[in-house]
């Protein structure tokens, strides 16, 4: 399991759950005379949703600090290893333990367009 985000690596706090989605980019679909359909898949866009747990207070400022940005640039396994810049991401972040200070925290973050032959 590979997750870091800007350089932090999280892959130690990752809950089960993980799930990253691929969505190809289509310029345009057609249905050739023998009936089978065909597009022209230009690149493809990236959606992780995942749970942090029990991530320690130092780590998750850096972790907070990092997901803060507009843009940021996250490594993950989807089985492959993959590295790419994502947008704004959206981030919850919930208390679990005071002593010693531990945080559950939630992110997900849709991807750049990542272009094929670019």
């Amino acid at each position: 399991m590979i997750l870091t985000i800007n350089s932090v690596d999280v892959s130690d706090y990752v809950e089960v759950g993980y799930r990253v989605d691929k969505q190809n980019i289509v310029k345009n679909q057609w249905e050739a005379i023998d009936g089978t359909e065909h597009q022209r898949v230009l690149g493809c866009k990236y959606t992780i949703n995942c749970n942090l747990g029990h991530v320690p207070a130092t780590t998750a400022a850096s972790i907070s600090a990092a997901l803060d940005a507009q843009k940021v640039t996250i490594t993950f396994a989807n089985p492959d290893t993959t590295s790419c810049d994502f947008i704004a991401p959206s981030v919850s972040s919930t208390l679990i333990s005071e002593t010693p200070e531990l945080w559950d925290i939630a992110f997900s973050a849709t991807s750049e367009p990542q272009l094929y032959g670019a």
